[in-house]
């Protein structure tokens, strides 16, 4: 789906790291690409910040890749709920 301008899209931090190491740049370099503060890609890959669609699309462009390699995966109602049930449980 689209995710309007002003609200975080979503992202993988896991997938974002993978991506960043495999490309063998620093968080630093790579904030330093897309023209972020060189703290922001830290924070983003320990879950502390979200990023905007438009900052989503940059990191992709540098890396190389795909928005979606970069979107937590979308599993089914089910699987999601039966994960739920075993984390309650």
């Amino acid at each position: 789906g689209v995710v309007p301008a002003n609200e975080n899209a979503p992202v993988d931090r896991r997938k974002l790291q993978a991506r960043r190491i495999r490309a063998r740049m620093t968080a630093a370099q790579l904030a330093r690409r897309i023209g972020v503060n060189r703290s922001f890609i830290p924070a983003v890959e320990r879950g502390e910040s979200g990023v905007s669609p438009a900052t989503l699309g940059a990191l992709a462009d540098v890396l190389g890749c795909d928005i979606t390699d970069l979107m937590p995966d979308e599993k089914p109602e089910r699987t999601r709920k039966r994960a739920e049930r075993k984390v309650a449980a």
